[in-house]
């Protein structure tokens, strides 16, 4: 049953991460779109570009930080 807490805290953990990546995401680029007044071609991959390097970011430094939190 241990083993099952485990895995399930850690999908937790890494759903929230993947969530406040998100958030983020669609703060930074519309941000960014306005200020630039970008096409839609362009709007993309700004949008993706942000997702991949906020969601590599948090998968990095965002597990040693939340099990601080939890006290592991």
């Amino acid at each position: 049953m241990f083993a099952l807490e485990k895995i399930v805290s850690a999908a937790r953990m890494y759903i929230f991460i993947i969530a406040c990546s998100c958030f983020h995401t669609i703060w930074i680029s519309l941000l960014v779109i306005e200020f630039f007044e970008l096409d839609f071609l362009a709007a993309r991959t700004v949008g993706v570009i942000c997702f991949v390097t906020v969601s590599g970011y948090a998968l990095k430094v965002m597990p040693k930080e939340l099990r601080k939190l939890e006290g592991k």
